[in-house]
Formats: C-alpha cells, structure tokens, sequence
C-alpha cells in the first residue's frame, strides 16, 4: 500500500505512555511504597503482562518500572506484531506512532482486529498515510492487497456486529470497486449482509439492505448466491432477521430453500410465513 513516508531518527516500536491520564503517586509515596517492604536484588519479570520476557530477570529499579518493562517488551517484536498489539488494546497514540515510523508495515493484521473489535478510529488511522488521500485533485489509488483486506475486514466487522465499522469500510470498499463496475463490491456487499444475517446482527443486516436500495444494487443480492442471506439467518435460527428479511427487505430471497431450511429446524411459524409469501 503507497503510503507517506515519515522519517525518524530513532527506530522501534515502544508504546506511548497510556492515553488515559491517571493521577500518580508523589516520589515520596512512591519511596514509602518501595521502601516499606524488603526487596530482593532482582526480580522475576516473567509477568502475564510481558511473555516475551518470561525467562528474564532484571534488576529491582527497573523490574519495579511496568512502563520501562513494557518498552523493553515491545522493542523485541516485528512492527506488525506491535501494531496489532497496540490495536487490540485499543491505544491510539501507539498506533499513530508505528505508522509514522514504519511506512512499509503490513497492516492487514491491524486492520482485522479493528474490525473485530470495532474500534472505527482505528481503522480510519491507516487511510491518512495513504498518498493522496486527503488530497482534492489526486486520485488514490490501493493495490490489491489493500483492497482484500479492506473487503476481509468489512466482513470481519459485521460477523461481530459493528455496525459502525461496517460502514467505514463498506464506503472505502465502493471507493476503490464502485467506479469500476466491479463484480468485486457486490461479493463483498453479498458478504456483509450474509455474516450478519449468519450471526443475528440486525443492526447491520438493515444497514446493508438500506444501502442497497440508496445504491440500487439491492437486486443483486437475488442473484449468484449458493446460499441464501435468508438461509444463513434460518440456519442460525435468528428469527428476527429472518422476520426482517421477509418482511421489510423488499428483495427476492430464496424463498424456496429458505422454506426448506426452516420445515427442518422446526421453524413452523417461520415456514408458514414464508408459504403465504411465495406459496408453493
């Protein structure tokens, strides 16, 4: 992915201090606390906190210092590594640092835990070190790996019901398939809606059918689909998206198969339902 390049002297992927200000002991609380109790020479840092160092001990002054252990933690992994770290964890500043200091870094694995977590800041950070992105009069232009992993993480989002972070991503996905009439939006947009439907995410399932109707790719979802959205709902037995999708989606599922699914788990209600719409 082009990206803008930010030169620093001083390589490295520490974290920042936590971006939550908590208040701080004085150095005199600090000595009472340290002071009051024997401590040995060295302590065991092999903490929960920090795998990475889980066969080391180092000195007192230092092992009492989590901040210091936590440089020293992260100073040992690969970029990557850090970046998705520090996006799991959710601090932002941390994030914007490894991006400015490692403009090659992969971000796919990044991107992925954003969307799994819906952290939405988060995915939006990547884009502005894109050339030309904040740009007017320039086009940007993503190679293909940024793409797939931009389509991946959409439906990484809805499976895990983000709604919000679905439509950051859905939008950036049209950005870059939309203008060419790429099949490539309709797959994805048809992969949204299914892992939503599959999981019981309402909230994102209207989303998407109310975007397919502004876009008028609403249609496109009856065609090219070995499984239905209707039938991913059904199968999971979330009768409220299933209800939804009959109901309000104004889209032609696969009523057929959908009847089928729902005669086999059982789904009585649902099945007659789905017979008074399109009767057999």
């Amino acid at each position: 992915m082009a990206s803008k390049r930010v030169h620093d002297s001083v390589g490295g992927t520490e974290a920042p201090p936590p971006r939550s200000k908590r208040a701080r002991p004085s150095p005199d609380q600090e000595e009472c606390k340290t002071d009051s109790q024997e401590q040995p020479s060295e302590v065991d840092a092999s903490s929960p906190q920090f795998p990475r160092l889980q066969h080391v001990s180092f000195p007192v002054a230092i092992a009492a210092l989590p901040h210091v252990l936590r440089l020293i933690d992260t100073m040992v992994v690969a970029p990557e590594e850090a970046l998705v770290e520090a996006t799991s964890t959710h601090q932002v500043e941390w994030v914007e640092q490894l991006l400015q200091r490692f403009d090659d870094c992969s971000l796919e694995g990044a991107m992925i835990q954003a969307a799994t977590n819906g952290y939405t800041d988060v995915i939006e950070l990547p884009l502005e070190h894109i050339d030309g992105y904040n740009s007017e009069d320039d086009e940007v232009e993503f190679d293909d790996n940024t793409k797939e992993f931009v389509r991946k993480a959409a439906e990484v989002a809805a499976e895990h019901g983000h709604c919000e972070a679905v439509q950051v991503l859905i939008s950036l996905v049209m950005d870059f398939d939309w203008s060419r009439y790429s099949s490539a939006f309709y797959h994805t947009a048809r992969g949204v809606l299914d892992a939503a439907a599959g999981r019981g995410h309402l909230n994102v399932v209207r989303f998407m059918v109310q975007h397919a109707h502004q876009y008028r790719y609403n249609q496109r979802f009856s065609i090219w689909a070995s499984v239905d959205t209707l039938e991913h709902a059904l199968a999971g037995g979330h009768l409220g998206v299933a209800n939804f999708l009959i109901d309000y989606s104004d889209i032609f599922w696969n009523l057929k198969r959908a009847f089928v699914v729902a005669m086999e788990r059982g789904l009585t209600t649902v099945a007659d339902r789905i017979a008074g719409v399109f009767p057999a």
